[in-house]
């Protein structure tokens, strides 16, 4: 039985390496990188050689969220479930999913670019990006999460660490879905995502909306591009945020892309910039 693809998942038994198992269809190749979500590594296919693909390897223990597949009669990581439904030109896509039985570790295959960096080591070698970079980038990002709630899907981790960018296309891939849920209208009450990225209204009320946190984490993300680091350092800061300080000279920026971060990041929830508004702000019209 093939359970490879978009519709199925590959499974192999303990005391069976089958033609559904990870490594029967493909070679690890090079780490690329390690983290609380697990491993990256590229990987080569074995059908087609020199074809490479990338892999993210997590332990089943690390898997605590999960969705019961009625197509593939098991529970799924819900980062599975909800990442493989998807396809846009600015989310990176989940290929193929095994879970190796033997080992309890899931094996997300996805697309590989080579000239891809994770945008939080791009800046942290090569400085801040200057206005229009950085306009295109926070362009795209709008793109990607205005697509994702057509979808139904908060990706609720939206950061420089989970942003592939390509700097000879300028083009950017919104990965890792671990935190994702379905998008409610209700507030959340707990928080999935980095503590530092939250919205403020979590501290203060332990309660924040999907909307107005997902123009927080851009606010913060288009900050990152302007200073080369995150405006807060830990969760209090947030917490005791009032206004909004600059690591730079901002006279020296894009005035209104200091309008644009600053609007996004205004700590009342109800005069915070709207996300469907985003993309028309003049900062980015500039440069469209």
């Amino acid at each position: 039985m093939n359970t490879r693809g978009k519709s199925k998942i590959g499974i192999s038994t303990p005391n069976e390496l089958t033609n559904e198992s990870f490594y029967a269809f493909y070679n690890l190749r090079k780490h690329l990188g390690s983290g609380g979500y697990g491993m990256v590594w590229a990987c080569e296919e074995k059908r087609r050689p020199g074809k490479m693909n990338a892999v993210k390897i997590i332990s089943e223990a690390k898997c605590k969220r999960k969705t019961y597949c009625p197509t593939r009669d098991c529970e799924v990581p819900d980062e599975v479930a909800l990442w493989m439904p998807l396809s846009h030109p600015l989310i990176l896509s989940l290929n193929d999913v095994f879970y190796e039985s033997f080992s309890r570790h899931w094996y997300l295959v996805t697309d590989y670019d080579p000239e891809a960096h994770d945008l939080f080591h791009f800046v942290d070698v090569n400085g801040p990006l200057n206005s229009r970079d950085s306009a295109h980038i926070i362009s795209q990002i709008i793109e990607a999460a205005y697509y994702l709630t057509q979808q139904g899907v908060d990706h609720r981790d939206i950061k420089d660490e989970n942003i592939l960018y390509n700097p000879r296309t300028k083009q950017i891939k919104l990965i890792d879905f671990g935190s994702a849920s379905i998008l409610t209208t209700d507030s959340y009450r707990t928080y999935q995502g980095t503590d530092v990225y939250l919205p403020p209204e979590y501290y203060q009320f332990k309660c924040y909306d999907p909307f107005p946190a997902c123009v927080w984490s851009i606010g913060c993300l288009a900050y990152v591009l302007f200073n080369g680091d995150c405006p807060f350092e830990t969760k209090k800061d947030v917490q005791e945020f009032t206004t909004l300080r600059w690591k730079v000279d901002k006279t020296s920026l894009n005035k209104q892309g200091v309008k644009f971060v600053e609007m996004c990041l205004e700590a009342d929830p109800n005069r915070r910039l709207e996300l469907g508004s985003l993309i028309h702000h003049p900062w980015l019209k500039m440069y469209s």
